[in-house]
């Protein structure tokens, strides 16, 4: 729910509160990015060091505690500072789970588990509005944004620690995998010519994935898709609050469209199982032509019930 929050907690107080002004809340919201680039080697190669089992919990509870310290900022410079820590931390959770997805599923199941993983995302903004509206009801001390950063914050914390019994390094690390069964798996990840073990991958290969055409090619068409998706998340409880609505009724009806997005991931996810894989490519084309006319829309319609949709 993290890049729902900033959203969430904005309709709910939180730029009014710092005063800010101009573009001062969306360089807060940048701000992250920052870090979150320059640290998803560094993190990835330090996970490799530690283990996924022990890597990817910490620094969950590292942001999870960050996100709560949003919770005590006061002023613009403050909440870009926390933010640029809290991109330290998360910089390694995306990457540390593709790898993670490399050691424990092969190619044929691999691609459903990413499929999910980058869903839960959208997901999650179904409920980030609804709970955010519940929490700006409590009565308390604190401001009504201060309870989103904590609560949600507080979540990140209690669910990575339990993050800590349930991952596992590698199959064979398990404890509950038979030596029959490990021969099975790792005869499966031969078959996809991979091989499920600890060793370290070497300098030629980590060489020859940077250099992969193919690699920048979807990478550029993710990052141009993301612009659009954090767009969403961020301002979208602003902009629909900026229709005219209510505030608590701005964060409930922000999560129609993160319902959508995720009945379209999952209607897409049966797509690669009935279409050819050369003309994956010319959907994903498709679809990024279609949201960029939506999003053109919006810029001309100035109708509120046609904008929201």
């Amino acid at each position: 729910m993290s890049i729902h929050q900033k959203g969430t907690a904005n309709v709910a107080g939180f730029s009014k509160e710092l005063g800010l002004v101009g573009n001062q809340f969306n360089w807060i919201s940048a701000s992250l990015f920052y870090t979150y680039i320059i640290f998803e080697i560094p993190s990835t190669i330090l996970l490799q060091k530690f283990g996924v089992s022990k890597w990817l919990p910490t620094i969950s509870i590292c942001w999870g505690i960050t996100c709560m310290c949003m919770a005590a900022v006061k002023s613009y410079s403050s909440a870009v500072l926390v933010r640029v820590i809290l991109g330290v931390f998360e910089a390694g959770f995306v990457p540390g789970f593709l790898y993670y997805a490399t050691i424990w599923y092969p190619n044929e199941s691999r691609m459903t588990r990413i499929a999910f993983f980058f869903s839960a995302g959208t997901f999650a903004g179904i409920f980030a509005g609804p709970i955010a509206s519940a929490l700006t009801k409590v009565k308390g001390s604190l401001k009504e944004y201060q309870y989103i950063f904590l609560f949600e914050g507080a979540i990140t914390v209690v669910v990575a620690f339990i993050s800590y019994f349930i991952l596992k390094d590698y199959p064979e690390k398990t404890g509950f995998i038979t030596e029959r069964e490990l021969e099975v798996v790792n005869k499966v990840f031969k078959s996809d010519q991979i091989e499920v073990s600890a060793n370290k991958y070497t300098l030629s290969e980590k060489l020859s994935t940077l250099l992969d055409i193919k690699l920048w090619c979807f990478g550029t068409i993710f990052a141009i898709g993301a612009i659009a998706g954090a767009t969403q998340a961020i301002f979208g409880p602003t902009l629909i609050a900026q229709l005219g609505y209510k505030n608590n009724s701005a964060l409930v009806m922000s999560s129609i469209p993160s319902a959508c997005g995720f009945v379209s991931q999952m209607i897409l996810l049966l797509f690669p199982f009935i279409i050819k894989k050369s003309k994956i490519s010319i959907l994903i084309l498709f679809y990024i032509t279609f949201a960029a006319i939506f999003y053109i829309s919006l810029a001309f319609n100035k109708d509120k019930v046609p904008r929201f949709i």
